[in-house]
């Protein structure tokens, strides 16, 4: 499952490096790149914090607004 996220997130890049080096992009097009990043990020967090607990590493400052955050963007 990590290896299919991380290579999501190397896509995203790749693609939307085309987009936003390219001409003038509209609404849609950025919402769907912004979207996109959002959903990477997600995925990049969810793979470090799951490393993190296999190796017994605690977070130094829990966040507990970021299933907020994440519940509040899906909500947008």
């Amino acid at each position: 499952m990590e290896a299919e996220q991380i290579h999501c997130g190397r896509e995203v890049l790749t693609q939307s490096r085309g987009l936003l080096e390219g001409s003038r992009l509209g609404k849609v097009e950025l919402r769907f790149v912004a979207s996109r990043f959002h959903e990477c990020l997600a995925d990049t967090l969810r793979v470090a914090e799951s490393r993190g607990i296999r190796l017994g590493v605690e977070d130094p400052r829990p966040d507990d607004n970021m299933e907020e955050l994440a519940d509040s963007e899906a909500e947008a």
